[in-house]
């Protein structure tokens, strides 16, 4: 009997198959051989894809893909837990209390630093810390005269790398003895091989990650348990997931929206098989992939990814945490997509809600999500809430920004042409007017944004007048 030939990819290996029968049972059967995994258990789930990243999942389709000319499949092959199992697996980097990309970036920079150093038989120190507290450290060693021999060392040799990302600075020092003095770091600290001695109350607010011949000062370990150093958890696996994430969106960028899904189902797949279901990696490559889907329009595949990250980041970090926001935002987005704009009001409000109750009120974070919520509610005709979020924005804006910057020209632009669309003539006005006189003062009075608003405060007065 004739063997049909084709070609399976598991975890960047290919597999060249020979089927006598072209059914999924006998393609499924075929990659438990060759990847050597015992499913007597019926524990093992295998998903398969075509090389642009569609499910084969019933005999039609996989029948169909070789009628096609398709013979190169994926296949995504995991070992299920049973009775509760779970892996011995150490923590890994932690998402309560920061979340955002810059904190992924900065500490993805930071392992990647401390395997060089390792490699090259260098001590110091790596450390990842928010904006907010290094400029209160910086302010209280101003007016009080206390030293921060971490802030203080800034400037010195010891300091061979400072790199800032979005809201956190990345700090490397290489030398063998650390000394700390009166401070707080807000973020993460990475020690390697090196000695740590504290002066005065030292706080690490999130993570101290160690390598082997570290030594710690008691004080400092009264108030942080250190982690053991891990290269497979805390650098290999999360380096592999940024660069499958930075593939996906490098490939969205491109409009190869085919291979992001393809790039963030490796990144799932790599995650499902490191660690528990319930782990924020998990969740945030379900998210990722979800983002993928929706790129590809394949909006209900998109909100499968969305359920289950929004499941897992309530099992872990429970209902006021940034990834909730995020994936509200996520869900309202393919709502809207599918112009289904009452259901995106839905998620946006729970976007802003929660992002209130973390942030505040004047936070950026929460100016766009007045903004989502305000180009939703426009598009279902409700124009008067619509109008409430767009001042919101602006007074966020102007709070943070101050009242000089270009986009409370754009703010107060878009809030004239709302209120011209519910006829109020007057309030129209007065925002192009806002518009007008800030553009003639940043660009001067002959720049295209400055005559755009002076030229519909004319139309205005016109129609005011008629």
């Amino acid at each position: 009997m004739s063997c049909l030939e084709l070609f399976v990819t598991i975890d960047s290996k290919e597999y060249r198959l020979g089927l006598e029968v072209l059914t999924i049972v006998a393609l499924k059967k075929q990659l438990l051989n060759v990847h050597k995994v015992d499913d007597e258990q019926g524990n093992v789930s295998i998903k398969i894809t075509d090389a642009n990243a569609c499910d084969i999942e019933t005999d039609e389709q996989l029948q169909q893909a070789i009628k096609n000319s398709k013979f190169d499949f994926i296949a995504y092959v995991q070992q299920q837990r049973t009775n509760g199992e779970k892996r011995n697996t150490p923590e890994t980097l932690d998402f309560k209390r920061h979340w955002d990309m810059g904190w992924i970036i900065s500490n993805t920079e930071a392992v990647k630093i401390v395997e060089q150093m390792l490699s090259r038989n260098e001590k110091g120190l790596i450390a990842v810390i928010a904006n907010e507290i290094e400029q209160q450290n910086s302010a209280k060693k101003k007016s009080n005269g206390m030293t921060s021999s971490f802030i203080s060392c800034i400037n010195n040799d010891a300091i061979t790398k400072k790199q800032e990302y979005g809201d956190y600075w990345l700090y490397v020092m290489k030398q063998n003895l650390i000394i700390f003095d009166e401070m707080i770091i807000d973020g993460n600290v990475y020690a390697v091989e090196c000695e740590i001695e504290c002066k005065g109350n030292v706080t690490i607010t999130t993570q101290l990650f160690v390598t082997k011949n570290v030594r710690i000062d008691s004080i400092l370990t009264q108030s942080i348990s250190p982690i053991q150093w891990n290269t497979k958890f805390h650098h290999d696996i999360l380096i592999q997931l940024q660069e499958l994430y930075d593939k996906g969106c490098e490939s969205i960028a491109t409009f190869n929206v085919n291979d992001s899904i393809g790039y963030s189902r490796e990144a799932l797949q790599l995650a499902l098989d490191s660690f528990d279901y319930n782990h924020p990696y998990v969740a945030n490559t379900y998210s990722n992939l979800g983002i993928s889907y929706g790129e590809a329009e394949q909006h209900d595949k998109a909100m499968e990814c969305y359920e289950k990250a929004l499941t897992i980041t309530l099992n872990v970090f429970g209902s006021n945490h940034g990834w909730m926001a995020n994936l509200y935002t996520s869900f309202g987005t393919a709502y809207y997509s599918i112009n289904n704009f009452h259901k995106a009001i839905e998620f946006y409000n729970k976007t802003l809600q929660t992002k209130l109750n973390i942030l505040g009120m004047y936070h950026l974070s929460v100016a766009n999500a007045y903004r989502n919520l305000q180009l939703a509610y426009s598009l279902n005709c409700e124009h008067e809430k619509a109008i409430q979020c767009a001042q919101h924005e602006l007074q966020i804006v102007v709070n943070i920004l101050g009242n000089k910057d270009n986009k409370i020209i754009s703010l107060n632009w878009r809030l004239g042409e709302m209120f011209e669309t519910v006829f109020n003539l007057e309030e129209a006005r007065k925002h192009y007017e806002e518009a007008w006189k800030l553009s003639s003062e940043l660009h001067g009075e002959f720049n295209i944004e400055t005559l755009l608003p002076k030229r519909k405060i004319k139309e205005l007065s016109i129609k005011q007048r008629n």
